[in-house]
């Protein structure tokens, strides 16, 4: 048989066995080739398939985790809610001991704690008012009582003549009467509530109050 005589041939041997070797290898390798694509392909399939099984799982981790969070943001944000209603309806100033009060505030021996500090401002005595501190009683029933007296004397006065007897001289004693009360009870109620702003203003206030209750003995 004679050998081919090209170039690039090998060991000398037949055009067509060579090529028929070739032939038989791919075909025996054919399957295999397959089956690998077939692997790769499932491979990345099952690849994707991972990546999105997990992508969805970190998905419903962070919900699970959001859904826990907010009842926690809820509760902060509650406390942080109630931290400044506290300070606000606080005025920041605290009731202090009778112990650490000055001298011009030591009026109840009795009364150990629950007082006000020294305020030296006229607006933040006033909102004391609103305060629990031992004042907080004296405070409000006069300036109830104020109120009480101011509408029925105003309502006494305005009645018509034919409810009295003596119009002019019943108007006169009730007049007074009633006007001697709401001074005592203002004068009383902003003593209480003001005595705390500093010493020659507790001073003054306590001097009207003792004018204004001799007045009202006397009558």
């Amino acid at each position: 048989m004679a050998t081919c005589k090209v170039t690039g041939q090998e060991g000398g041997l037949p055009c067509s066995t060579r090529g028929d070797n070739e032939d038989l290898e791919l075909t025996e390798l054919g399957p295999l080739l397959e089956t690998g694509r077939d692997r790769k392909g499932q491979a990345s399939a099952s690849g994707n398939e991972n990546q999105a099984a997990k992508g969805s799982q970190e998905e419903e981790e962070e919900e699970e985790v959001r859904v826990l969070t907010l009842p926690l943001q809820a509760h902060h944000a509650m406390e942080k809610m109630e931290e400044f209603v506290y300070k606000v309806w606080e005025g920041r100033w605290r009731v202090i001991p009778y112990d650490v009060l000055p001298d011009w505030l030591k009026d109840n021996d009795y009364l150990l704690h629950g007082h006000r500090p020294p305020m030296p401002s006229f607006r933040a005595c006033f909102r004391s008012i609103f305060r629990i501190h031992t004042e907080t009683g004296n405070i409000w029933t006069h300036l109830l009582g104020f109120l009480l007296f101011l509408f029925l004397g105003v309502l006494t006065m305005l009645r018509p003549n034919m409810y009295f007897m003596a119009p002019l001289q019943e108007k006169v004693v009730f007049g007074m009467f009633f006007l001697g009360a709401v001074l005592c009870l203002s004068f009383s109620w902003l003593f209480h509530t003001v005595y705390c702003h500093s010493e020659k203003v507790s001073r003054t206030f306590s001097k009207y109050v003792c004018l204004d209750t001799e007045i009202n003995t006397v009558q």
